[in-house]
């Protein structure tokens, strides 16, 4: 039987148990281009979950 992968492999967390890493966040860009690099940062755990790191 093959192995699955792909979307609904994502999510699982077998591996990866542990502390999550925090990181620092450099800002690039300003007015809209800062709006919207902040909010990708912020969505960030909406998007990948578990996060590999925290911002």
């Amino acid at each position: 039987m093959a192995k699955k992968v792909g979307f609904m492999t994502m999510g699982k967390t077998e591996a990866k148990r542990g502390k999550i890493a925090e990181i620092g966040v450099g800002m690039l860009g300003y007015a809209f281009m800062g709006k919207a690099h902040s909010n990708a940062c912020k969505k960030m755990p909406y998007i990948f979950w578990p996060p590999p790191a925290i911002p």
